[in-house]
C-alpha cells in the first residue's frame, strides 16, 4: 500500500466516526485527527517504511478515533440521551414481539451465515498455524518454475538458504511431515510427526508447558541426537498430562527416542489444519522417515518457514529471494536450473490444504453475502412498512420539537438494537459450527484439526456485522419516515398514515426489485451447483476402486531390513490375494487423490534436451506387482511390474500418459531411459493419465517405481473386493497377524 493510499484510507475511517462527536467540536475534532494521521503517514513515506505492519499501525490509529469521538460525546451528556433511545427502543419491541421475533430470527440466519463462515476463514486461513507469536511476519517457501509453484525443498538447499543471510528475512527453518509407529505395551500405535529444522521452535516463539523444546544444538549430528518433542494435545491423549514424562523414553520406528519436553497448549505443528504428536530432530530424519534424504540436493521433501526481520515486507524478503535462487543455479545447475524463490502469505501458500480451501470459502463468503443482503432487503421492507404505521407518533415528536436528526436516531437505534439480539443468536449459532466444517472433508488418513467455532475474532466480527447491518438496514427507512407532513397525521387522528413514505412507493419497489433480484442469483447460483456437481460424478479419474479396503503397514518399528520388509510385503499380498472376497491386491507407496504428502525427484530424459528454463522434476511413488489391475487403472502400453523387477535386475520405471508425451512426443516411450538420481531406468509401461491431487487439477507427469528398487519400509495394502469389504477386513488382519503379529495394520 502506498502512502498516498494509506493516508486516504485513514481519513476516510476519521471521517466516518466524525458523525459520533459533538455538532459544537466535530470541526475541531476532525482537523486535529486529520493532521495526526497525515503526520504520521508522512514520516513513515520519508523513512521508506510503508509496508504491511505500519499500515496496519496507522489503521489502528484512525480506528482509534471511533473510541475518541465516542468518548467526547459522553462527556457531553450524549450518552444519557442515548441510552434514553435504547430503552425506548427494548419497550417498542417489547410491545410488538410478533414482529420483533421474525425481525430478530431473519436477520439471525444472514448474521449467523456471514459469522459461521468467518469463523472457518478464521480457522482455516487467518491462523492456519495456531500457537506461534505474530504469525503476519510469517511467510512459506517453496521453489518455483514457469509451470509450478510449490516444489519443495531439499535439505542442502535449505542450508545454503538459510546461511545466506537475505535482506528482510530474520531466519528460516524447514520441516517435513509423515506417519509413524509408535511402540507401546500393547503392540504399535500409528502416530503423526514431524522432523523440524533445530531453529524452528525459537523462530515461531513457541513455548514449552514441560521441559524444553528442540534448540539448534540437537540438530547438529546426523542421526546423532534422538530426543523428540510432544505436542500438548498428545501429551495429555496419551500420557494423561503426567509431568514425568520428560526424561521417559518413546520407541518410535522401532528406535528409542528421550522426551526432552511438551510444548504449550494451543500448538499442533506447522503444518496447517493438522495436528501433530511429535517434533524430532531433522538430523534424525533417517529414523522419522525413510531413506537417506540429507545429502540428495535432487529430492525436494521439505517445507520452508520464513520469519521476516521487523518492519520488512514479503516484497523486499522476495527481492532478497530472488538473488539467492539466481546463486543455488549458478552454483548447482544440475539441480537448480530454472528453479527460483517464491515466498508466499500464509493463507495463500500453494500446499498445506490453503490453497484449496481458499477458493471455497471464497465461494461461501459471495454466497453468504448475497444471503445477508436479501435479509437485509427483506428487513428494510419491513421497517419501512412499521414506519409508515408511526407516522401520528413521529408527526407528534416532531412537533414537540424533536429534530430531525433526533428522529432518524431513534429509528436507527431500533434497528441496531434488533440486529444486535440477531448478533447475540448468531454467536451461538457459530458457537456449534465447528464440527459442521468436517462434513465437508472426505474421511482421510491424516489427522485433520481445524479449530473452528466461536473466539474473540468470531465475536468481534458478528458484533461488527451486526452493528454495520443495524444502521444499514434502518438508515434509509429511517431518513424517510422523519420526513413526516406535521399536519396530516394529527388531523386523521390514526397511527396509520398512508399520506407519507408508504403512498411514495419508490423505496418500497426498490427494495423488492433488490430481493427478487438476489433470491435469483442464488437461485441459478444453486442450479449450477448442482449441474457441476452432477457433472463432477461424471469425472474419470483415471482409476476406479468403488469397493475395497486400504490399510498402512510400517515394518521398520518391528525390526525389519530391506530384505526382511520386501519379503514381507510379497508374502502379504500373496495371501490376501487368496481370501474369499478378494480380488486383487497390491502395495504402494501413497494413493491417489488422498491428500497425503507427495514426492517429487529431478530426472534426465536420454535424447531430449530441456529448453532454457524448463522444469524437470517428476512427482512419483512406490508400487508393487499387480497396482494397476487392482485400481484398475490399465496400462496403455507395455506392462506392469513384475516378481522379477527385484533389486538386481535392471532399473524399470512406469510412466503416465504425459510423461509420454513430453519427452517422447509422436512416438513410442517404451525402451527410453529416465536417469533417477544417479541410476538409469528403462521405461516398462504407460499408464492412464489419473488425478493424483485434486480433481480438477490438469495433468501432470507421473511415474511409479518398483517397490523391490525403490524400497519403503511404510506402505499401503490396496485390496479390492468383490462385495462388501467389511466382510474381509477381520480376515485381513489376521492375515496380517498370522505372518508377523508384531507389524499392526494402522488405519484401515
Amino acid at each position: 500500500m502506498t502512502a498516498q493510499r494509506l493516508r486516504a484510507v485513514a481519513v476516510w475511517m476519521v471521517n466516518r466516526a466524525a458523525w459520533l462527536a459533538p455538532g459544537a467540536e466535530r470541526r475541531r475534532w476532525r482537523a486535529q485527527w486529520h493532521a495526526g494521521l497525515w503526520h504520521r503517514c508522512d514520516t513513515l513515506e520519508r523513512s521508506g517504511l510503508v509496508n504491511a505492519r505500519t499500515a496496519r499501525g496507522v489503521m489502528g490509529r484512525a480506528g482509534g478515533a471511533v473510541w475518541h469521538a465516542g468518548w467526547l460525546r459522553y462527556r457531553s451528556g450524549g450518552l444519557e440521551m442515548l441510552v434514553h433511545e435504547i430503552r425506548h427502543a427494548l419497550r417498542s419491541l417489547k410491545g410488538h414481539p410478533g414482529f420483533s421475533a421474525i425481525a430478530i430470527l431473519t436477520l439471525a440466519l444472514g448474521i449467523g451465515a456471514n459469522s459461521v463462515i468467518f469463523s472457518w476463514v478464521d480457522a482455516t486461513l487467518l491462523n492456519p498455524i495456531p500457537g506461534v507469536q505474530d504469525r503476519g511476519s510469517l511467510a512459506a517457501m517453496y521453489f518455483t518454475t514457469p509451470t509450478r509453484n510449490d516444489l519443495s525443498l531439499s535439505y542442502p538447499n535449505y542450508i545454503d538458504i538459510r546461511d545466506a543471510s537475505i535482506p528482510g528475512v530474520a531466519d528460516v527453518g524447514v520441516f517435513g511431515t509423515g506417519a509413524l509407529s509408535l511402540r507401546t505395551t500393547d503392540g504399535a500405535e500409528r502416530v503423526w510427526g514431524e522432523v523440524v529444522s533445530g531453529n524452528m521452535f525459537q523462530m515461531l516463539g513457541v513455548t514449552a508447558a514441560q521441559g524444553r523444546l528442540i534448540m539448534p544444538s540437537d540438530d547438529v549430528v546426523p542421526d546423532g541426537h534422538p530426543v523428540v518433542v510432544l505436542s500438548h494435545t498428545f501429551w495429555q491423549r496419551r500420557f494423561g498430562g503426567r509431568a514425568d514424562v520428560v526424561g521417559s523414553e518413546l520407541t518410535l520406528n522401532g528406535r528409542a527416542f528421550t522426551v526432552i519436553g511438551v510444548t504449550a497448549p494451543g500448538f499442533q505443528g506447522t503444518q496447517p489444519m493438522l495436528s501433530l504428536d511429535v517434533f524430532a530432530p531433522i538430523a534424525m530424519q533417517r529414523a522419522m522417515i525413510a531413506g537417506d534424504r540429507l545429502q540428495a540436493r535432487g529430492s525436494g521433501w521439505l517445507q520452508g518457514l520464513v520469519r521476516l526481520a521487523p518492519g520488512a515486507s514479503v516484497a523486499e524478503a522476495q527481492a532478497g529471494a530472488d538473488v539467492v535462487a539466481t546463486r543455488l543455479t549458478a552454483d548447482y545447475p544440475a539441480t537448480n536450473e530454472g528453479r527460483g524463490l517464491r515466498l508466499f502469505e500464509l493463507w495463500r501458500q500453494p500446499s498445506g490444504g490453503t490453497g484449496m480451501i481458499l477458493p471455497i470459502m471464497a465461494v461461501l463468503g459471495g454466497f453468504v453475502a448475497i444471503l445477508l443482503a436479501l435479509v437485509c432487503a427483506n428487513m428494510a421492507s419491513l421497517l419501512l412498512a412499521r414506519a409508515s404505521g408511526r407516522q401520528r407518533e413521529l408527526a407528534i415528536r416532531r412537533s414537540l420539537g424533536a429534530s430531525c436528526g433526533q428522529v432518524v436516531r431513534l429509528l436507527l437505534v431500533e434497528s441496531v438494537v434488533l440486529a444486535l439480539g440477531a448478533g447475540i443468536i448468531a454467536g451461538w449459532i457459530a458457537r456449534f459450527s465447528g464440527d459442521l466444517l468436517f462434513a465437508f472433508i472426505p474421511p482421510l488418513p491424516i489427522p485433520i484439526a481445524i479449530d473452528a467455532g466461536l473466539n474473540s475474532s468470531v465475536l468481534l466480527f458478528a458484533a461488527l456485522v451486526s452493528l454495520v447491518t443495524g444502521i444499514g438496514l434502518g438508515l434509509f427507512p429511517a431518513l424517510h419516515a422523519s420526513r413526516v407532513d406535521l399536519v396530516s397525521p394529527l388531523k386523521e387522528g390514526g397511527s396509520g398514515g398512508g399520506t407519507g413514505v408508504w403512498r411514495r412507493g419508490r423505496m418500497r419497489q426498490g427494495l423488492i426489485v433488490a430481493q427478487v433480484a438476489l433470491a435469483l442469483v442464488l437461485l441459478v447460483s444453486a442450479g449450477l451447483f448442482i449441474r457441476a456437481l452432477d457433472a463432477a460424478r461424471a469425472v474419470d479419474p483415471g482409476f476406479s476402486a468403488r469397493a475395497g479396503l486400504v490399510g498402512a503397514i510400517d515394518v521398520m518399528p518391528a525390526g525389519y531390513d530391506e530384505a526382511g520388509g520386501k519379503q514381507l510385503f510379497t508374502r502379504l499380498v500373496e495371501e490376501v490375494r487368496a481370501l474369499p472376497g478378494v480380488e486383487a491386491a497390491a502395495m504402494v507407496q501413497r494413493l491417489p487423490l488422498t491428500m497425503t504428502d507427495s514426492s517429487d525427484r529431478s530426472v534426465d530424459i536420454e535424447g531430449y534436451t530441456p529448453a532454457e528454463g524448463e522444469e524437470m522434476s517428476v512427482y512419483y511413488a512406490s508400487a508393487g506387482p499387480g497396482y494397476f489391475e487392482t485400481l484398475r487403472m490399465p496400462l496403455v502400453e507395455g506392462r506392469d511390474f513384475t516378481a522379477r523387477d527385484t533389486a538386481d535386475a535392471p532399473f524399470v520405471v512406469v510412466i503416465n500418459e504425459t510423461m509420454a508425451r513430453r519427452y517422447w512426443p509422436g512416438r513410442s516411450s517404451l525402451g527410453g531411459r529416465v536417469k533417477i538420481g544417479d541410476r538409469w531406468a528403462d521405461v516398462t509401461g504407460v499408464s492412464r493419465d489419473a488425478k493424483y491431487g485434486s480433481m480438477s487439477e490438469d495433468p501432470r507427469a507421473h511415474m511409479y517405481l518398483s517397490v523391490d528398487q525403490a524400497y519403503r519400509s511404510s506402505m499401503r495394502l490396496v485390496v479390492r473386493t468383490t462385495g462388501d469389504p467389511d466382510a474381509v477386513a477381520g480376515a485381513l488382519r489376521q492375515t496380517l497377524q498370522r505372518i508377523d503379529p508384531n507389524v499392526p495394520l494402522f488405519e484401515l
